[in-house]
Order: C-alpha cells, then structure tokens, then sequence
C-alpha cells in the first residue's frame, strides 16, 4: 500500500509533485485521489479527507479514541477555504452527550401507593369478613 498523499498548508506534496489548490490543476489531482492528509494552515490538527462515493469527499478524524467525521463536498467544490473550514469544525471539540431525561410515566407517587395501600387494606378486611361468614 502506498503512502497517503498530503496536501500541507495549501501545497499539494506528492512523490515531489506540488500544485497550488487554487488552480484547476488541483481539481484534477484531488479527483485522481481516493485519500488524502490535509494538514492545515492554522493551528487546527489535520485530519483525513476520504471519498465515499466517486466525487464525494468526508473528512475524519480521531478525537479522545472516537472517530467524527464531516461532510466536505463534492469533487468540484474541494477548495483550500473548505478544506479549512473543515479543519475547524473537525478540531471542535465534541459536544457532550445529554443525559437522556427519565421517563417518569411508568412510576407510582407516593399519593397512589399510600391509596393503594387503603384499598389493600380494605379487600383484606372484606376477604377476612367473607372467610367469617362462610366458616359459619
């Protein structure tokens, strides 16, 4: 398997091979791609940009063991300014899991199971009545 293709700070850098992103060149190469590294401009960590389907690109990357990953376009839409703007989402961090709210409507309140008790302790009394009257 060969080496993954980077594109670092707006260079494609291939076995030597260089184009700027910004010319029509670059569409060629990145359609002539099934992977590639884009690392980016800024701080933001890089991540990989990986085509799904012919023409459609998603990048992923790894944050705290998890893999995420991001819509990014088609082949004809791949520009540095997307690519970066991926960048920044991918390097957020993720938002934390809401705890689900309990569900509530299966459960007795305290008012229902106090009557119950009531309505316990009465069928007891009537049983022990009809236990009497059927003893006689």
């Amino acid at each position: 398997m060969g080496k993954v293709p980077i594109v670092e700070k707006g260079v494609v850098k291939d076995k030597g091979y260089s184009v700027s992103p910004d010319i029509l060149e670059w569409l060629e190469w990145v359609d002539s791609q099934k992977s590639f590294r884009y690392e980016p401009l800024e701080t933001d960590k890089g991540f990989t940009v990986r085509t799904e389907k012919p023409g459609y690109w998603i990048g992923y990357r790894k944050i705290s063991g998890k893999l995420h990953k991001k819509y990014i376009g088609k082949t004809e839409d791949i520009t540095l300014e997307l690519l970066e703007q991926a960048a920044k989402e991918l390097n957020k961090p993720p938002a934390p899991k809401q705890k689900a709210a309990k569900d509530t409507s299966n459960y007795v309140t305290e008012s229902e199971v106090t009557q119950l008790r009531g309505e316990l302790q009465a069928l007891r009394e009537e049983v022990q009545a009809l236990v009497k009257l059927k003893a006689r």
